[in-house]
């Protein structure tokens, strides 16, 4: 039997013993994970169970050890599976120098996890005990395997040989119990004398510093152990905040020596920015906690955890408004910049380029009467990190921030929409953006800039780890600043780790362009949290759309254009959308609405528009899917996904998502065309009202957004597995699964509460 590092799903009562019995029946079989390492070393381990006694009788103990036989494996992670009718586990047994921890709440159901490390080697990964409750237990035992590496940190095949030997050397049952935290420490260091430091989110300031009391020794090993086989109390404290860096700091592998995540580090430990990164915590980074702890100096591990710069009082600049800038502008995260007085104009249209710059941890502000605008031909570079994120907010000038408390950010682009504002002329020529001139143009709302071309590859910049807060501002009806808008994106300009909170108006909003979109978290703006028009076909995937109980109107408003005529305009507003969560309601069942409701319409299509969704989960709407006018509803059915990718097309389709609700509930013109899409098995409500299925999806100040477990299952369907050009992503909405411990949702550690 192989097993290749595969994150296993844990399985309660009798399914769990079917899946025991269902991996003795694939011996043979390789499994494979697309989020796991594939770039596994020549080598190949083995593992084997030994026993203390074959002949063991009904009530009696028997001591069992996973051996690895072959190989060099310095950590091993993954499941040990037991026939619960045969065994009842009883503790461990320590001995050596092996770091060994175990998840034990399945174990009733004949399952146990495992994670273990030893910095010389692993020799035995775990003894353990046992009643024996019958004569014959041993066929039943199985190993499967998650991760093991060896001590250069390669990942390696891991097979279990399906033996189980007798071992005189065995240390007898009679001893083994459950370990604390504390003994264990003690066991493996003599003088770390057992403490265990209170645990404060936040606080941990070093790479490797679990216990977050700024020393990495056997005690953060061993939380990060607790973590990554998921037990209670040792998960990682996730949720928003400004700064949280306790997934931060125990996720310190792969990395990239000697970067550590600052300015200008290509490849910071624990971000997937250039595919060397991970969202996981694994046994992969327990194993350098512990060699740094026993005295060898590890790269990442035991560094300071770069962060926010603290700004003193006299490191504040006041920037007077309204000023235009070009040529390049750099704002430095050692200081705070107080826009006053009106708009940052980056950029001559049609004249000189111009761009600014964010360094990583840059805090920047405004009054009531300013916002960014950026040009055709300017450019925003605001390239954040996870542990430094690039903050946008309003200057606070009295007890609280609020919404509309300053403009915002309008960012134009010379891609191509789909409808022209009426009297103006075709697109001006701009030197390397537009640069033969042509394209229907578009006025921007709130007094911002032109927008529209026919450079369908243009960039308008980088918004990535970014937080904008309370902007926007509405001057008249239908002319609004927003959070953020974007007008004509080109595919060039990269969206991705976005935080739009609080604003007036819409979250983000895009119009016409091909820009996409990636980790999107719109929260708590008062209108729309994401609203897309004018052709806009971009591709989207995860995202957390979180409506405020007190105001709030839709998740996702989507057009094609806004005037009757041109309705069915081309290029039409087409977006691929794949891995979104949506959050209407509260904790609290809302009178008058389907039990656990609030009044929201998670998704509102019209004007001609249409799209392709896959894998979404809506939780707490009284409306899922709202569609209006004829043009769109001719759409619905038409062009879906083709293999479980891009979908192809001027056509409207859902494939594989789920509300967390009673029923599905559609409405407007084109309701009856929904239904009858919908309830094909494209989506598919729970029958029932929520109930737990996410972790702490209500908690505004620190949400959690994770599916508890393996994920949302429903009976007769399953998520798309995805392949390029998305992100591989098996699951149902916009965050990955808790798993049973080890995974960090894409917000944690940058973004904000609201």
């Amino acid at each position: 039997m192989r097993f290749f590092a595969k994150r296993g799903r844990v399985r309660s009562g009798a399914l769990a013993l079917a899946a025991v019995l269902a991996v003795s029946a694939c011996q043979d079989q390789e499994t494979s994970d697309p989020l796991l390492p594939t770039d596994f070393s020549s080598d190949e381990a083995k593992v084997r169970f030994e026993t203390s006694s074959f002949v063991a009788e009904s009530g009696s103990r028997v001591t069992l050890s996973l051996r690895v036989t072959e190989g060099d494996i310095a950590a091993l992670q993954g499941y040990i599976q037991f026939d619960p009718t045969a065994l009842r586990y009883v503790g461990q047994l320590q001995e050596g120098t092996a770091l060994s921890v175990l998840n034990t709440t399945q174990a009733e159901a004949g399952v146990l996890r495992l994670a273990a490390v030893d910095h010389t080697g692993l020799d035995r990964a775990a003894l353990l005990g046992f009643e024996v409750l019958r004569g014959s237990y041993a066929p039943s035992l199985r190993f499967q395997g998650e991760y093991a590496y060896d001590l250069r940190e390669r990942s390696i095949k891991t097979r279990f040989d399906g033996e189980v030997v007798a071992a005189a050397d065995l240390p007898s049952a009679a001893d083994a119990r459950a370990w604390s935290i504390d003994e264990m420490a003690l066991r493996l260091d003599p003088t770390i004398g057992g403490s265990r430091p209170a645990q404060l989110p936040g606080a941990s300031n070093r790479y490797g510093d679990a216990t977050q009391d700024n020393l990495v020794n056997v005690l953060d090993a061993l939380y990060a152990a607790n973590t990554v086989v998921g037990n209670p109390g040792f998960e990682c404290i996730i949720g928003t905040g400004s700064p949280n860096r306790d997934c931060v700091a125990v996720n310190v592998r792969p990395e990239n020596a000697p970067g550590l995540g600052g300015p200008g580090d290509p490849c910071p430990p624990g971000i997937d920015v250039c595919g060397r990164g991970d969202r996981t915590v694994n046994v992969l980074d327990v194993l350098p906690i512990r060699l740094e702890a026993v005295g060898q100096n590890q790269n990442v591990v035991g560094e300071i955890i770069p962060q926010e710069s603290v700004i003193g009082a006299g490191d504040t600049v006041i920037i007077a408004g309204p000023l235009t800038i070009t040529g390049t502008r750099t704002f430095s995260a050692d200081s705070l910049y107080i826009l006053r007085g009106g708009t940052m104009t980056v950029g001559v249209e049609t004249g000189l380029a111009g761009e600014i710059q964010f360094q990583p941890g840059t805090r920047f502000e405004s009054d009531s009467l300013s916002a960014i605008f950026v040009t055709r031909n300017g450019r925003i570079i605001a390239d954040g990190t996870q542990s430094q994120p690039i903050r946008f907010t309003c200057e606070l000038q009295g007890p609280v921030r609020a919404q509309s408390c300053w403009g915002g950010i309008f960012i134009a682009g010379n891609a191509v929409v789909n409808e022209a504002q009426p009297g103006l002329p075709a697109a001006p020529a701009i030197p390397g953006r537009n640069p033969s001139g042509g394209g229907a143009q578009r006025e921007g709302e709130g007094g911002a800039v032109n927008f529209g071309g026919l450079n369908d590859a243009d960039s308008s910049g980088v918004l990535r780890y970014v937080v904008v807060e309370y902007g926007g501002r509405t001057i008249s009806t239908n002319n609004e600043l927003n959070n953020v808008t974007i007008g004509a994106c080109g595919s060039g300009t990269v969206i991705d780790y976005l935080q739009v909170s609080e604003g007036s108006d819409d979250g983000l909003e895009i119009f016409g362009g091909r820009c996409n979109v990636k980790h999107l978290l719109a929260s708590g703006n008062d209108d729309d949290q994401f609203d897309f028009s004018f052709g806009y076909d971009g591709r989207v995937q995860f995202q957390v759309i979180h409506h405020d109980s007190l105001g709030s109107d839709k998740g996702h408003e989507v057009d094609n254009t806004e005037t009757a005529a041109t309705y069915n305009n081309a290029p039409r507003t087409v977006p691929d959308l794949a891995n979104i969560t949506f959050i209407g309601g509260t904790s609290a069942t809302s009178a008058g609405l389907p039990s656990g409701a609030a009044n929201k319409t998670a998704l509102h299509y019209r004007r001609g528009a249409g799209g392709h969704l896959q894998n979404i989960l809506l939780v707490r709407y009284a409306t899922h899917v709202l569609g209006d006018n004829v043009e769109t509803c001719n759409l619905i059915g038409n062009n879906g996904p083709a293999g479980g990718g891009l979908g192809t097309g001027d056509g409207w389709t859902f494939t594989t998502s789920v509300a967390i609700d009673p029923a599905i509930v559609t409405a407007g013109t084109c309701a009856a065309q929904l239904s009858a899409h919908l309830t094909a098995g494209r989506m598919v409500a729970t029958g029932a009202a929520y109930a737990g299925q996410l972790k702490a999806p209500f908690f505004r100040a620190l949400p959690d957004y994770r599916p508890v477990g393996s994920g949302v299952t429903v009976a007769g369907q399953s998520p798309t597995a995805l392949g390029a050009p998305w992100d591989p992503a098996t699951y149902y909405g916009g965050v990955a699964p808790a798993g049973s411990g080890g995974s960090i949702p894409w917000y944690a550690g940058w973004s904000v509460g609201f």
